[in-house]
């Protein structure tokens, strides 16, 4: 936007002063190349010259060498003068050869052959060379020339003495290859001839290049009066290591210079006149920017003001006219003062002093005295000299309502979202609606939530609103939102409502009423996005509401679960433990209720329980607690009662409970057991009351007593139980009880603290026909060191819940293989030694194999041994017993039916067992010979086993009528204490022994 402007042409008289600079460009390329052939000629003839000169100097070398080579070996071999002169007079051939050879050997190669002759006879010669005249020359040392049978050339040498003479061939292919090792003389061809009887002959040559050598490289010399002559040239290795390349260089430097600064040259002149085009095309450019620069200004959303460093305004834009409502000719007359307030022209006067930062915010006044908040960008520049200033401003009022609007709902988001009541959360939230910035003079509002099909309950308000919903239906939908009705009561007065939904289902209902002069659009945008967090603010609180109800309840019958019924029970403790007062907590027990679900379906069975939980709630008062605990149990909380009242209740409770249940067209009727515990005398704090009124419950049960009340002596029992649950632990923990019984070897250990702690016990059993002892049955006692001798029938079923009754069971068994094993090696006759194997015990799949290991250990037999099974336990599982029972007959083990009658036997079952002997329980002994049902029991089960072909034992014989009787009755073996009390190995063995000789039973 500057006022300059430049003109795209050169002037005339400066580009004329180019062209005549570069008129004369071809001649500096054209003096290059002269200049480089003049200094390639000097060089070349410089470098010739030089290359002669040292040729020639090399040659010479060689020649020297050569010829100094010659004559030293010729020289050498004069000097044997003297040793000849000291074999003067010998002509001994032996003495001849030894000289010879060792003069070849000192020269080698170079010394082909050698002849001695003695007054010119031949006497002896060394080596393979010419043919030797017959009669050597007379008269001093000669040398001559000879050819041996390949045509090679030999210098002969002559050397006489007054009696002797010594002919001597030399090589002169070795002597001249030795003259030639050094490196420098190894890069010539050379050529040797000598002139003999007026003959040239070439002697040697070490170059197969038969052209003639250049004349300045023939050298002549002469030894002993034979002329040689020496022709070398320069190999191409030579000629390659001694060449100067120095005009080479000289004229490929000047060419190459020639042609840079040509290059140089013509680039000056190519770049010169691309700046000149390029200056053009960059002033259309910046005319053609200016005018779209413009354009963009002029067309720009924001409004852009041009101003002085006066503050008047020299340009604006039609956005900026849109914004300010001022046209034409008026903006002139207008300073950025006249347009901003006056907070915002201050933030601007400093920033154009350099006083303060850039503001990002100002505020506009239009030409209708309106305030509008803008967004501003301002920069400074010069023009023509001048400081100018460019201010963008847009709009932003629109975004702040958006802004805000965006935080608002983050805001309220969190605060639906929050732990605290629905109430308050709805309160907080009206607040944060109505804080800005809509303009809305007074508002009310108030959140109503459906509770029913048309029933609308108040949950909070901000305001004055009212406490039930005003009715809408007649009220007019909004355009392009039908859940929103607007209702207009006067001039600037509104009612709003707006229907909460959530997935086609109505939540509720926000009421609002405003006094403004317009409802704002985008006020209405932001109920629309207040309707979804409302909604899900609704579904939770219902949501927290079910979860809070299936926390505390039971889902099935809806009553109490066992969480609420402890926290009833803990308010009631301390409610009657400030008043002085009692309470009393009930656990109930369906008793037939599983063979409702095994033989009804389990649909039956939770039809039982919802109505047990009706008829329950039925007999209670208000006041009073029916919970289900879980499964088939129920407990009952009656605060202010005692045990009087508490019987009371639950006879009421049986009765309701003892009438038939209506299900699938049956009447089923199902009874219960009901154990009752008191406050303070039965429990002071929950987990007593709940522990006292289940074990009264259990022993209800076991008792078919119905109900029963928790008493001191079942506390007394039960701690004595827990008493022993702990010392068995104990035990164990010391290793007394621990499993030894390892897959790998079988191996168990036992000592003194086993014998002592657990010792085992023999009670004989006796055939009725003769009163002799038929068999044992091992029993197992536990010495405690406070409560003394314990029985089985207190601490194994201890043994089986821990789960140390496997330990316990083998330990037994171990104990009555070796009293067998000592039996038998001793010679007393004894029967098998039974021993009782426990449900637990019968379910290990490697219970077989594990009595195997055993009675290998003990160097036992296995029909010493018998196994007892319980009728409970063999018809828990009767498949798994049945097989167990097969797997030890096949060893050989004795099996036999324990505790007959007293469980549910299937004879289809029974019939299946391997079982040799059934013993009769003595609960139907007790009562005979006098009760009538027990005599009918025992004659039936006598009978009934020796059609299975099996013995029948009766144990619990105490006295002589029973014994009568069982004997009348063809009862095969008793045991009881009529004939022996349980013994200690050792006293059983003298029991043994004693009775050998005895036809009859002791009976003590």
């Amino acid at each position: 936007m500057g006022d300059g402007r430049s003109s795209p042409h050169m002037p005339t008289e400066p580009r004329k002063a180019h062209r005549a600079i570069h008129r004369p460009l071809w001649l500096i390329p054209l003096a290059g190349i002269l200049i480089s052939c003049a200094a390639y000629q000097l060089f070349h003839h410089k470098t010739t010259i030089h290359s002669q000169q040292r040729l020639e100097q090399d040659a010479r070398l060689l020649g020297a060498q050569v010829r100094n080579i010659l004559q030293r070996q010729l020289d050498e071999h004069a000097a044997l003068d003297e040793v000849m002169a000291d074999m003067s007079g010998r002509d001994q051939p032996e003495a001849w050869q030894r000289f010879m050879r060792k003069l070849r050997q000192r020269h080698g190669q170079a010394l082909s052959a050698m002849a001695a002759y003695h007054q010119r006879h031949w006497l002896v010669r060394e080596g393979q060379g010419a043919p030797l005249p017959s009669t050597p020359c007379a008269g001093g040392n000669t040398l001559s020339l000879a050819q041996d049978e390949q045509g090679r050339w030999l210098l002969r040498q002559t050397q006489h003495t007054q009696d002797h003479c010594i002919v001597s061939d030399w090589n002169l292919q070795a002597m001249l290859q030795q003259a030639l090792s050094p490196a420098p003389l190894r890069q010539f061809h050379m050529r040797l001839f000598a002139q003999w009887r007026h003959h040239r002959h070439l002697v040697y040559s070490n170059s197969e290049r038969a052209r003639p050598m250049p004349l300045h490289n023939r050298q002549q010399f002469v030894l002993a009066e034979l002329p040689f002559i020496l022709e070398t040239q320069p190999t191409p290795a030579w000629l390659a290591q001694h060449q100067d390349r120095t005009d080479l260089i000289a004229l490929a430097s000047g060419l190459f210079l020639t042609v840079l600064i040509t290059l140089l040259l013509y680039t000056r002149r190519h770049v010169t006149r691309r700046l000149a085009r390029k200056l053009e095309a960059q002033t259309r450019r910046l005319k053609q920017q200016h005018l779209e620069l413009a354009s963009v200004i002029d067309h720009a959303h924001d409004a852009v003001l041009l101003t002085g460093e006066d503050g008047m305004v020299l340009r604006a834009n039609p956005a900026a006219d849109a914004l300010f409502g001022y046209h034409g000719e008026t903006w002139h007359e207008l300073s950025i003062h006249d347009l901003m307030t006056e907070a915002s022209w201050l933030q601007f006067h400093a920033w154009s002093e350099q006083h303060a930062t850039m503001p990002k915010r100002l505020y506009v006044r239009t030409a209708s005295g309106e305030t509008i908040p803008c967004e501003s960008n301002i920069g400074s520049f010069l023009s023509n000299g001048h400081k100018r200033f460019a201010l963008t401003l847009r709009d932003i009022s629109a975004q702040i309502v958006q802004d805000w609007t965006n935080r608002a709902l983050l805001q309220l988001r969190k605060i639906s979202q929050q732990p605290s009541p629905l109430s308050e959360r709805t309160h907080e939230m009206l607040e944060t609606m109505f804080s800005e910035p809509w303009g809305i003079m007074h508002a009310s509002a108030a959140l109503y939530i459906r509770e029913g099909d048309d029933q609308l309950s108040l949950v909070s308000h901000y305001g004055e609103a009212p406490d039930t919903c005003p009715s809408y239906r007649n009220a007019q939908s909004l355009p392009g939102n039908a859940e929103t009705h607007l209702v207009t009561i006067s001039d600037g007065h509104y009612r709003l409502y707006m229907r909460i939904r959530h997935k086609h289902e109505e939540l509720g209902v926000l009421y609002l009423e405003l006094r403004t002069h317009e409802v704002p659009t985008s006020f209405l945008d932001f109920l629309d996005h207040l309707e979804e967090i409302l909604a899900l603010m609704i579904t939770s609180h219902h949501a927290e509401e079910n979860l809070t109800h299936l926390s505390y309840y039971d889902a099935l019958t809806g009553l109490p679960n066992r969480r609420l019924f402890i926290d009833r029970l803990h308010h009631a403790i301390a409610m009657a433990k400030r008043e002085r007062g009692t309470l009393s907590v009930m656990f109930l027990d369906l008793d037939r209720f599983k063979a409702v679900n095994d033989t009804l379906g389990h649909d039956a069975g939770d039809e039982v329980l919802r109505e047990a939980g009706r008829r329950l709630t039925q007999v209670l008062r208000e006041s009073d607690t029916a919970a289900r605990l879980g499964g088939d149990e129920f407990a009952v909380l009656l605060p202010k009662t005692n045990m009087e009242m508490a019987s009371s209740v639950a006879r009421k409770l049986l009765f309701s409970l003892q009438e038939p249940f209506h299900l699938q067209q049956h009447n089923i009727n199902i009874g219960t057991s009901i154990g009752i515990a008191t406050y303070p005398d039965e429990g002071k704090d929950v987990d007593a009351l709940l522990k006292h009124a289940d074990a009264a419950m259990y022993q209800a049960k076991k008792n078919h007593a119905h109900i029963h009340h928790f008493s001191g002596e079942m506390e007394a029992r039960a701690r004595r139980m827990l008493a022993l649950e702990q010392d068995l632990t104990q035990v164990a923990d010391k290793g007394v009880l621990k499993q030894h019984y390892l897959a790998r070897a079988g191996a168990m250990l036992h000592g003194e603290s086993d014998e002592r702690v657990f010792p085992v016990y023999f009670q004989s059993k006796h055939r009725l026909v003769d009163g002799k002892v038929s068999g044992f049955e091992s029993l197992l006692r536990w010495n405690h060191p406070v409560l003394g001798q314990v029985p089985p029938g207190e601490f194994i079923h201890l043994a089986e819940e821990s789960g140390y009754i496997r330990a316990i069971t083998n330990w037994v068994i171990f104990k009555a293989c070796l009293q067998a094993e000592q039996w038998a090696r001793e010679g007393i006759r004894f029967g098998p030694i039974a021993v009782n194997i426990s449900a637990v015990q019968l379910m290990h799949e490697d219970m077989a194999k594990e009595l195997i290991k055993i009675i290998q250990r003990a160097g036992a037999q296995p029909e010493w041994l018998e196994i007892e099974i319980t009728e409970t336990a063999a018809m828990h599982d009767p498949e798994v017993a049945a097989a167990l029972m097969h797997e030890l007959a096949d060893i050989g083990i004795h099996i036999a039916i324990d505790d007959f009658g007293t469980g549910y036997s299937s004879l289809s079952y029974l019939k299946r067992f391997p079982a040799k002997a059934l013993k009769i329980d003595r609960t139907f002994i007790q009562g005979l010979p006098d009760d009538a049902d027990d005599r009918a029991i025992v004659r039936s089960t006598i009978a009934m086993a020796h059609a299975l072909d099996m013995k029948v034992v009766a144990e619990g014989v105490e006295n002589e009528g029973q014994y009568q009787f069982l004997r009348e009755a063809s009862c095969d073996e008793v045991q009881g204490f009529l004939f022996t009390q349980p013994m200690p190995p050792d006293a059983m063995t003298a029991f043994l022994r004693e009775q050998g000789a005895k036809n009859t039973p002791s009976r003590s």
